[in-house]
């Protein structure tokens, strides 16, 4: 067994003799120890938000930010989507490695256009709260302050150096219903490609 002593610097671990980074292996189990005043007991970068606004204080909060956009209500707080994340191909597998992960807003999700600009979203608080197809062994919530945000979010914490951590949300977030099948859903591509997306939505309202 490998005993190193390491130094976490920017996410990384480096051995403190040869300042060489140390490459964990992926699935590899490993002990780590260390002072108590050496971690952390939440992660600031991925915190909870300290408040979220009413319908009312949205609407208010929205239309003072964009004074001279205008603005529409897309959908209301509760609605969750699913988003899928790919990976390419396995080396020792022909198949491609696909990650479905559901997201929630925990605020009223609104668009603006400025005079003939394309429709863009607004902030609004959400939550991935699940990875849904379950092909992922360990999982956290992740918070964003934005779609956009959530999503880049996600893809950075889970397969950091992967992949990109662009998405185009817009046309890449599903709109489920509580009475969905997602298992199904995921499972079969001509389902997953006929679910609305919030594109359509954006494109409906304006």
């Amino acid at each position: 067994m490998k005993t190193h002593t390491v130094i976490h610097q920017n996410n990384l671990f480096f051995n403190k003799e040869s300042n060489k980074r140390i490459i964990f292996k992926e699935e590899g189990e490993f002990s780590i120890s260390g002072l108590d005043s050496d971690f952390e007991e939440m992660d600031s970068l991925n915190a909870p938000p300290d408040k979220m606004l009413n319908s009312n204080e949205m609407k208010m909060s929205t239309a003072a930010k964009y004074p001279k956009s205008t603005v529409k209500l897309i959908l209301k707080s509760g609605q969750n989507f699913i988003f899928r994340v790919g990976l390419g191909k396995k080396k020792e597998k022909n198949e491609d490695l696909q990650y479905y992960f559901q997201c929630e807003i925990l605020e009223d999700l609104y668009a603006y256009k400025k005079g003939d600009s394309d429709r863009r979203l607004c902030d609004c608080n959400c939550i991935v709260n699940q990875c849904v197809s379950q092909n992922l062994k360990y999982f956290e919530p992740i918070f964003g302050t934005s779609l956009n945000q959530v999503a880049t979010n996600t893809i950075s914490h889970f397969f950091s150096l992967k992949r990109s951590s662009s998405l185009r949300v817009a046309a890449q977030f599903k709109l489920v219903n509580e009475w969905d099948n997602i298992k199904d859903i995921i499972e079969s591509q001509n389902q997953f490609s006929r679910l609305p997306t919030l594109a359509n939505f954006m494109k409906s309202a304006f």
